[in-house]
C-alpha cells in the first residue's frame, strides 16, 4: 500500500509548518523549548570552570551547575493524543509527527554529547591550572581529584537520568505509534504469495467472527506486512504479520473478541491475535506473567492495561500499578499479600 511521504507536502491540521531543529507547538503536543540554553551552532554552552573560594564549595557548584545544565537542556515532550485524535490523523500527518520528534531527540542527544565533553573538559583544565600555579600541596591536589572523580560521576549520572527519560520516551512514541496495529502469530510463511496479506486477514476474521466482520470496513486497513521485512533462514516459526487499522477502536473489539473466542484459527490451525508494542513495553508486560498467574489463582480478577499497568481488585477496590517497585511497596504493609507473591517482585 503507498502512503504520502511523511517529510514531504504533509500539514497537520491546525499545526503551523515548522522544521525539526525550530520546532512550532502542535495543539496536542507538549514541548520543551529547546533553544532555552543551549548553544547555537558553532558555540558550547560553558558551565564556570572550578575555583576555590570561601563563598561556595567547589562541589555544591558543580553539582549546582550540573542541576542547572539539566533544567535548561530539556528532551522533547510527549506526544499526547486521544485515541479519537490519533484516529482523525492520517496516516502520513501522524508519522510526519512521529518522525519530527524522533529528529528533536537525536539533536537533543547530540547537544548533550557535546555539553558533558567541554565540562569534562574544563574540569581537567582546573585541575592541571592548581598544579601549575603551586598554590596547592599534595594533600590538596589529592583533594581536587577526588572532587574532580566525584563531579565527573555526577555528571555522568546525571547524563544517565537524562538518557533514561528519553529512552522512556522514545518508547511512548514508539506504542503510539504502533497503538492501532494488531499483530496475527501463527500464520504460515508463504500465504502471501497466494494472495494479499490484506486478504489473508479479512478471511481470518470472517472465518473466526463473522459477526463483527460485518461490521468492519476492510478497506480501511492502512497498512500490513510481515516482520521482519526479511526471512531469517534459521527460524523454525513463522514472521509475526502486523495490520494497521484506521481506528484503535476497532483494533480493541477484534482482541476482546478474540480473547472471549479463546481459540482463533487459521484454516483450521490454531493462531494469535495480539496487540503491537515497542520491544520495551513488551518486556514489562511479561514481568507481570507470574504475578497475573498467581493472582488469577486467588480470584483477584488481574488486567494488564495499556500498556504495561496491572489492575486487580483487592478489599472490593480496584488497585492500579504501573511497575513492581510500586506493587511492593504497597503489599509491604498487606502481610498475607506479600506472601502470596513474596519472590516475585
Amino acid at each position: 500500500m503507498q502512503t504520502q511521504n511523511p517529510r514531504e507536502g504533509t500539514d497537520i491540521p491546525g499545526e503551523q509548518k515548522y522544521c525539526h531543529c525550530s520546532p512550532h507547538p502542535h495543539p496536542h503536543i507538549q514541548h520543551h523549548n529547546l533553544a532555552t540554553g543551549v548553544p547555537r551552532p558553532g558555540e558550547h554552552l560553558r558551565l564556570p570552570p572550578l575555583t576555590v573560594t570561601g563563598a561556595t564549595s567547589p562541589k555544591k557548584r558543580r553539582e549546582r551547575d550540573m542541576s542547572q545544565t539539566e533544567e535548561q537542556i530539556n528532551a522533547p515532550g510527549l506526544i499526547l493524543l486521544s485515541d479519537q485524535e490519533i484516529a482523525n490523523l492520517s496516516d502520513a500527518q501522524f508519522k510526519t509527527l512521529v518522525i519530527r520528534k524522533l529528529t528533536e531527540l537525536v539533536d537533543f542527544r547530540c547537544k548533550l554529547d557535546e555539553q558533558m565533553q567541554v565540562t569534562i573538559k574544563e574540569m581537567k583544565e582546573d585541575s592541571r591550572r592548581t598544579n601549575n600555579d603551586g598554590k596547592e600541596t599534595g594533600t590538596q591536589n589529592n583533594r581536587v581529584e577526588q572532587k574532580e572523580e566525584r563531579n565527573n560521576q555526577t555528571g555522568k549520572n546525571g547524563e544517565i537520568r537524562i538518557q533514561k527519560k528519553n529512552e522512556e520516551k522514545l518508547s511512548n512514541l514508539q506504542d503510539i505509534f504502533k497503538h492501532s496495529n494488531i499483530q496475527i502469530i501463527g500464520v504460515p510463511e508463504g500465504e502471501e504469495e497466494k494472495q494479499q496479506i490484506e486478504h489473508v486477514f479479512e478471511q481470518r476474521i470472517k472465518e473466526n467472527f463473522p459477526i463483527l466482520a460485518k461490521e468492519i470496513d476492510f478497506q480501511e486497513v492502512q497498512e500490513a506486512q510481515r516482520v521482519p521485512k526479511k526471512l531469517d533462514p534459521g527460524r523454525n516459526t513463522p514472521r509475526h504479520i502486523i495490520i494497521t487499522l484506521a481506528k484503535v477502536k476497532m483494533k480493541e473489539r477484534i482482541l476482546e473478541a478474540a480473547r472471549d473466542k479463546g481459540t482463533v484459527t487459521y484454516k483450521g490451525v490454531p493462531i494469535r491475535l495480539s496487540a503491537d508494542f515497542s520491544k520495551e513495553t513488551s518486556q514489562a508486560r511479561r514481568g507481570w506473567k507470574e504475578v497475573v498467574q498467581v493472582m488469577k489463582d486467588k480470584d483477584l480478577y488481574p488486567r494488564l492495561l495499556y500498556p504495561a499497568k496491572l489492575s486487580f481488585r483487592m478489599e472490593g477496590q480496584i488497585k492500579c500499578f504501573s511497575d513492581k517497585v510500586k506493587l511492593k511497596e504497597f503489599i509491604i504493609t498487606k502481610p498475607l499479600f506479600y506472601e502470596m507473591l513474596k519472590g516475585l517482585i
